[in-house]
């Protein structure tokens, strides 16, 4: 059985958990939030990154990794669509979401959380 590493905050780790869960694939989750990162940690992901997946056959992490093992290792509900363009089209998307959407978003929430730590120290 699978086990989801990580914290619901992480757009990643739901992307993860929803692949899994769109492929009806059993699965536990263990909370790991990665400023907490341990050696246990670091030898399933070594750079501490979550989400990241223990399976029989060993650990793996970085989402994007993750969601080609499920689709390959899990077939049944495809996430991937057969005809080439629209996979490739898929993948731009993912690309540009995680580059271009989700880590500008990440900083600008990281600024403002920033801000609003520096008004309640006042």
């Amino acid at each position: 059985m699978i086990t989801l590493h990580g914290f619901p905050i992480s757009n990643y780790y739901n992307k993860v958990k929803l692949a899994l869960l769109e492929k009806s694939v059993p699965f536990t989750e263990e909370f790991v939030h990665p400023k907490n990162a341990d050696a246990a940690v670091f030898a399933m992901s070594p750079l501490g990154k979550i989400p990241f997946i223990r399976t029989p056959q060993g650990a793996l992490c970085e989402s994007q990794a993750i969601m080609e093992y499920i689709e390959a290792a899990y077939p049944g509900a495809a996430l991937v669509p057969a005809e080439p363009f629209a996979a490739a089209k898929m993948r731009e998307l993912i690309t540009f979401i995680d580059l271009h959407l989700e880590l500008v978003a990440r900083e600008l929430y990281t600024r403002k959380r920033a801000g609003a730590g520096q008004k309640a120290a006042r």
